[in-house]
């Protein structure tokens, strides 16, 4: 990925919305990280994804998940390591024009199951709200 090369840091996990893969993650992959993907279950389009640095042992956690067709997208990976505690990390995107508040029910219904294995846990959120227009917004609630 031509955007990561300049940069001096070196990311453990980079995630990804809106992937709009199909059956294949066919010129995603990038040096050094193995990628993980989630399509969308019921239309083309929207998508997750977590780009994870080949040195690092994991594995994806189908235990813990936010899917609610239209509302929420979700992968979750676990990470081991020796010697430490093991962390979780996870993407939870709210697809476009759907209700927050339905969202955040979900994702505190997640942070509910990952806080019940007592190891650090990152979540990276995507809410897609135009906040320039959030006078007039149905998914936020107001009108």
């Amino acid at each position: 990925m031509t955007l990561l090369s300049p940069l001096t840091i070196e990311f453990s996990v980079v995630a990804i919305t809106e992937t709009w893969l199909q059956d294949s993650p066919l010129g995603v992959n990038i040096d050094g990280y193995n990628f993980v993907y989630k399509n969308h279950p019921v239309r083309s389009g929207g998508g997750v994804g977590l780009y994870i640095s080949d040195n690092l042992d994991c594995r994806i956690r189908t235990d813990i998940f936010a899917d609610e067709n239209e509302v929420t997208e979700s992968l979750f990976i676990g990470i081991i390591r020796p010697h430490e505690r093991n962390v979780i990390v996870g993407i939870i995107y709210r697809s476009p024009n759907q209700n927050v508040k339905n969202f955040v029910t979900r994702m505190n219904n997640v942070l509910g199951k990952t806080s019940r294995d007592n190891k650090a846990c990152y979540l990276i959120k995507g809410f897609d709200l135009n906040l320039l227009s959030n006078e007039n917004h149905n998914a936020t609630g107001h009108s």
